[in-house]
């Protein structure tokens, strides 16, 4: 099948180029660069996997982030090959509350057993033809827990920094080699369009937070730069959680559903959510839950219409549940401690599988 895309590669001035490339022309030379440089790595690393494995008798292997990177890949594919199950864990907040279509086989083509934030199969509505006959089983996550933990505390805060707005830039795409405006077109078009609506709240104090380390290779950075020098505070040194635990935004701006979504929630902060039909569009039930929370904009002209109501200081609507205890326990972590609850379903998985093993 032949691929085409168009993609903006780096420039040596640190500028962009466009080019409109065969998807396959572009990929196979890296692919066949890659395993020149990495195939003796990759031969040496599945032995010693292997190695592992007959030495300690591994019954179950347990992944948490992307399972198809280098050289966790290697890992997660020696042991499909040799059929010991496999369980992954939830890496972000998209998953359950947006309709990622094709997308979220690349985790649950990856497992048998699948930990989630807190939503059930029946939670991915649409997405549910792509799970196949991975189980997925609701725990929670320890890492959002403390930061949900810390955000609580830090919203009584008095003395942190007030700001108008806060907008957390996601990237375009960064699994592949490149970061180019032009790998997520749509996305990089709706950021754009958001920095000139921005740009228009003369006098107001707002921060555009880029992924740590990030701003200087982002194809946002051009421009900003070039439209709006020195307009907007640039961040890109800590994360969003500590963006929040350090500043105290009127309004919380996001472009999509995501992980950011989730602690903004907690932040007491309002939020204004961009939810794009086109791409990671929320569910009908998760749509619902955050509508008591949040507004959600179906279109650029209601984002701006909404954020000209906060800086107005007009409230665009009443929102009835601030806690928003239902949406965060089924999309961030669940009931009880998540902690426990991992435990208690690996200690259930392991019991299971070792009796198999043993009957076998």
């Amino acid at each position: 099948m032949l691929f085409r895309f168009s993609f903006k590669a780096k420039g040596f001035d640190g500028r962009e180029f466009l080019a409109g490339i065969e998807f396959k022309k572009f990929m196979i030379p890296l692919i066949e660069r890659f395993y020149d440089d990495k195939i003796l790595d990759i031969f040496e690393y599945w032995k010693q996997v292997e190695v592992l494995h007959q030495a300690y008798n591994i019954d179950m292997l347990f992944w948490a982030n992307p399972p198809h990177r280098y050289p966790a890949g290697i890992t997660k594919e020696y042991f499909r090959v040799h059929k010991v199950p496999i369980c992954g864990m939830q890496h972000g907040g998209f998953y359950g509350s947006s309709n990622l279509g094709r997308t979220i086989k690349i985790d649950f083509n990856n497992c048998d057993y699948y930990f989630s934030y807190g939503f059930s199969k029946e939670d991915l509505e649409d997405d549910t033809q792509f799970l196949g006959k991975t189980q997925i089983i609701p725990v929670g996550s320890t890492v959002i827990k403390e930061c949900f933990d810390k955000l609580k505390i830090s919203s009584k805060d008095k003395t942190k920094e007030k700001v108008d707005i806060l907008f957390p830039v996601a990237l375009a795409n960064d699994h592949i080699f490149f970061e180019s405006e032009l790998t997520n077109p749509k996305l990089f078009h709706l950021q754009k369009e958001i920095v000139d609506i921005l740009a228009v709240f003369n006098g107001k104090k707002i921060i555009l937070k880029f992924p740590v380390g990030k701003y200087m290779l982002h194809p946002l950075r051009p421009f900003i730069e070039d439209k709006y020098p020195g307009r907007f505070i640039i961040i890109d040194n800590v994360s969003f959680t500590e963006s929040l635990n350090r500043y105290n935004p009127l309004v919380v701006l996001l472009e999509e559903s995501s992980t950011p979504l989730n602690e903004a929630v907690v932040s007491g902060a309002n939020i204004i959510v961009y939810n794009s039909a086109q791409w990671h569009a929320l569910t009908n039930s998760a749509s619902g839950l955050l509508r008591r929370r949040a507004v959600i904009c179906n279109d650029v002209g209601s984002v701006a219409e909404n954020l000209n109501d906060y800086m107005s200081k007009r409230m665009p609507q009443q929102f009835t549940d601030i806690s928003n205890k239902e949406f965060i326990e089924k999309y961030c972590i669940y009931h009880g401690e998540p902690q426990d609850n991992i435990r208690q379903e690996i200690k259930h998985l392991l019991s299971g599988v070792m009796k198999k093993n043993r009957e076998y």
